[in-house]
């Protein structure tokens, strides 16, 4: 029983890291989804 509790608080764990990661100044200064649409060509995403 107690582990089952210990790995949904691990997974809770893991899943607010990757949200502050995704959301947080951190996360937004690392990923720049910006500058790799810009260099990508236009067409593939019209496809």
């Amino acid at each position: 029983m107690s582990r089952n509790i210990l790995v949904v608080l691990a997974l809770v764990v893991v899943i607010a890291i990757v949200a502050f990661s995704m959301f947080g100044n951190n996360g937004t200064e690392t990923i720049t989804p910006d500058a790799t649409t810009e260099e990508a060509p236009p067409t593939e995403p019209a496809d």
